[in-house]
């Protein structure tokens, strides 16, 4: 095997790469101007490189290498204008800037690799991955993989290990982790087999300019298809309006292993608009703000939905609020909201919310569903709500605070449920305005009711058109 040539300044890479070599050890540090583009096939390795950041072609390897540019720069990147960039590996890289690998220009295809990426610092600013003025986008990452062709013929492929972006006591300023196609779904795919993310830690100031973007530590895409996300390490948001776990494309399985913690006002601990197989949270999630949410699912569906416990301080926060198909909902432990009526929107918390458009075929939770707060009930239905065990109970303690507020007219299977309310009622039934019939009633649309406490129903007379009956 042929030994690397070493370099010590940025005069001898640059010969290194002009004369062709392809296995390039940098010794210490090597401070440059502008990027550094290396050329197609090949490998640099070892020591600093400080400067201009880094630029990939085709089929390049870096290993064991830091790259610092300016922290609202870009640190390593793609070329652009190869048809297909072969496989781009990084093994065991350290940035201080943001990492952005992508579909753009004239790239059609191509595989990444990455195995141990640290972006150390980054500061995204109002960095948007998109044209301004499209609705529901999001800032590009910290590490940032995604597909933004038209043509829906291009893919690129990833499998991505060891992310790792910032740290508690330095959070990166904007989004993490993005990866996926075009904000808008429409155009290339990226097909990520494994994202396995050690921890992230994100904080900033979404009110400045275009805070309509989101930020999330961690963001799926349109256009992003993620067999195995796996975090091993905490998600963290320090700001306001940001979420921790952000999936509006589809993952096959999703499993978070430690904390998941929203800090500021509006932040949200996981929200999914796309399709989720399974997704299971082993440590506690936990949201401090006004109208923040612990778990928010809406839009697309998910088979099964497990958490250890999730709690929400602040006015208006939301433990886990439904309004997609869920199939399978299970708390291992307690689902607690700690507020009153929040005073802007006029929202009031609630332990677990099934809203109008929401169905849970199945929910467990091992502990209890408690409300603590004015007006703010543990237990809320204006969805579908199948079989159901509450093994501690539903409670609510707190003024005018109902242990289970049912909008509508609905079937609750309580008979084994214990609830209880010390300011408001057990089971408060509310009445939806509705307009005019334009038929007679008949006896098959009389037949849901709202009861507690009384014989188990066959909920299969009850289910919906289009929700499944036999869920996976």
């Amino acid at each position: 095997m042929n030994e690397p040539t070493i370099v010590t300044t940025c005069a001898e890479l640059m010969s290194a790469l002009a004369a062709g070599e392809t296995d390039i050890r940098i010794a210490g540090t090597v401070r440059t101007i502008g990027a550094v583009t290396l050329p197609p096939g090949v490998h640099l390795r070892g020591g600093a490189l400080e400067g201009g950041g880094l630029r990939l072609t085709r089929d390049n390897t870096v290993t064991d290498l830091l790259v610092t540019a300016p922290e609202t720069g870009i640190a390593i990147s793609n070329d652009c204008a190869e048809s297909d960039l072969g496989t781009l590996t990084l093994r065991a890289v350290r940035t201080r800037g943001r990492v952005l690998l992508r579909a753009d220009g004239m790239v059609r295809t191509g595989d990444i690799e990455i195995d141990g990426l640290h972006v150390e610092a980054a500061n995204l600013g109002g960095r948007a991955g998109h044209p301004a003025g499209s609705a529901g986008g999001a800032r590009q990452g910290a590490i940032t993989v995604v597909n933004r062709q038209l043509d829906p013929g291009t893919a690129l492929s990833a499998r991505l290990r060891g992310l790792r972006v910032g740290s508690s006591r330095t959070p990166v300023q904007g989004c993490g982790i993005v990866v996926g196609g075009r904000h808008d779904g429409d155009g290339g795919k990226l097909w990520v087999h494994e994202l396995s993310i050690d921890e992230v830690h994100i904080g900033g100031d979404t009110s400045a300019t275009r805070g309509w973007l989101v930020q999330a530590a961690v963001l799926v895409q349109p256009g992003g298809y993620v067999g195995d996300l796996v975090v091993g390490g905490p998600l963290a948001c320090y700001g306001p309006r940001q979420i921790a776990l952000y999936n509006r494309g589809s993952i096959t399985r999703c499993l978070a292993l430690q904390s998941i913690t929203a800090s500021g006002v509006g932040g949200i601990g996981v929200r999914s608009l796309g399709r989720i197989g399974m997704l299971a949270v082993l440590g506690p999630l936990v949201t401090y703000g006004r109208d923040g949410h612990g778990v928010d699912l809406r839009g697309g569906g998910v088979g099964t939905a497990a958490f250890r416990s999730v709690t929400t301080y602040g006015a208006g926060a939301i433990g886990v609020s439904v309004a997609n198909t869920v199939c399978r909902l299970r708390i291992a432990e307690d689902v607690r909201t700690y507020g009153d009526l929040a005073c802007e929107a006029g929202v009031a918390a609630a332990g677990l919310s099934i809203r109008r458009a929401g169905r849970v075929s199945t929910l467990d939770v091992v502990g209890s569903i408690e409300s603590h707060g004015a007006g703010s009930p543990a237990l809320e239905v204006g969805g579908v709500l199948g079989a159901t065990r509450v093994a501690r109970g539903v409670a609510a303690h707190g003024v005018d605070a109902d242990a289970v507020r049912v909008h509508g007219v609905r079937v609750l299977d309580l008979e084994d449920v214990v609830i209880s309310s010390t300011g408001g009622q057990a089971l408060r039934l509310i009445p939806i305005p509705r307009r005019p019939p334009v038929r007679a009633a008949t006896p098959s649309n009389r037949r849901l009711i709202a009861r507690c406490g009384a014989a188990a129903t066959d909920w299969s007379c009850h289910t919906p058109a289009g929700m499944p009956t036999d869920c996976p």
